[in-house]
């Protein structure tokens, strides 16, 4: 990940983190889930946007990048497996929206299931005055977590080492 990258996925991640604290801020337990899926599926389509993996960007650049392949390729007359292969590799990198609403509920799952005590206390701890700040913490620190582990994944893919 360059330094753009990494900055670009500072901005996004920290987003993500502060709005679903925000969401969490509401002392109704179950809330928070929905606060938390709604910024993580932003937040996993913003981080495809900066690896150039997101179905809009994602095709553009995929389409330019096979155009020239092919027309370094046409002289020696395998354009036409070459565009195949090629087309077929690309385009496993694209990640539309379902593909991201599917990425988020992952991660978030993957999170529950590593901290699940933690939280279902951010859950109990809402209906209490004054430790609802308490669960938003808790709440942005695992959406922190898990887009640094979503941004480092989509690296991956972006260098196809994935």
């Amino acid at each position: 990940m360059n330094s753009i990258q990494k900055s670009a996925c500072h901005k996004i991640i920290h987003s993500a983190a502060v709005a679903s604290a925000a969401g969490n801020l509401v002392p109704v337990p179950g809330t928070g889930f929905a606060a938390d899926m709604g910024a993580m599926v932003v937040m996993v389509m913003s981080l495809a946007r900066v690896f150039k993996l997101d179905s809009s960007v994602g095709a553009a650049e995929s389409k330019k990048r096979a155009k020239r392949k092919i027309m370094s390729a046409a002289a020696s007359g395998a354009a036409k497996t070459l565009w195949k292969k090629y087309v077929a590799k690309e385009s496993a990198k694209i990640i539309s929206k379902e593909v991201a609403r599917e990425i988020a509920i992952t991660a978030l799952k993957k999170q529950i299931a590593a901290q699940p005590i933690r939280y279902f206390a951010k859950e109990c701890l809402k209906p209490i005055p004054g430790l609802t700040a308490l669960s938003s913490a808790i709440s942005a620190g695992l959406i922190e977590h898990a887009g640094w582990r979503i941004a480092a994944d989509f690296d991956r893919r972006a260098r196809g080492l994935a």
